[in-house]
């Protein structure tokens, strides 16, 4: 299926605006370019009809996904949602496990214990522990965004299903 470079070719378009047209990656048109996997389905009429419209200046409506795709659709980004809902539980509870690590490292002081070797594990974990609450809240806004985002998109297929 070399169609994608075809008609990149044909409209002077790289490989990148292509790949964003379709809201996919550059690798992942040059994998459907070479035939080694396909397009996303829900966008590709909607790219046919932008070029089909480019080519020749008519108005082209994109027609609506069918009910079963977008169904099956919806079924899978809630079921990312629920995992991603579950992983901002969880980070939730890291990050207040983690604090009170730090406030229990800073009660205990440096050197707790009269083992050397349990002093330098309780270092190294404060250490790690201390290092932990920026990437926690760079996990934590991704998340948020991915489940704004997958909201969003269900939101959208619903309201499609019930303008049916």
């Amino acid at each position: 299926m070399a169609y994608p470079k075809e008609l990149r070719d044909r409209f002077g378009i790289s490989q990148e605006a292509f790949a964003i047209l379709l809201n996919c990656n550059r690798s992942h048109l040059n994998m459907a370019e070479r035939g080694e996997r396909l397009l996303p389905a829900g966008n590709v009429s909607l790219t046919l009809a932008l070029l089909q419209q480019a080519s020749t200046g008519e108005t082209i409506t994109a027609t609506k996904p069918p009910a079963t795709f977008l169904k099956r659709r919806q079924a899978t980004l809630q079921a990312a949602l629920n995992i991603l809902q579950r992983d901002q539980e969880l980070l939730t509870e890291k990050t207040a496990q983690t604090a009170r690590l730090l406030k229990a490292g800073t009660a205990l002081g440096k050197a707790p214990f009269a083992d050397d070797t349990a002093n330098l594990q309780w270092d190294v974990l404060l250490r790690k522990a201390s290092t932990r609450p920026e990437k926690e809240l760079l996990k934590a806004v991704k998340i948020k965004l991915s489940i704004a985002a997958k909201t969003a998109e269900i939101n959208e297929i619903s309201n499609m299903l019930a303008a049916e």
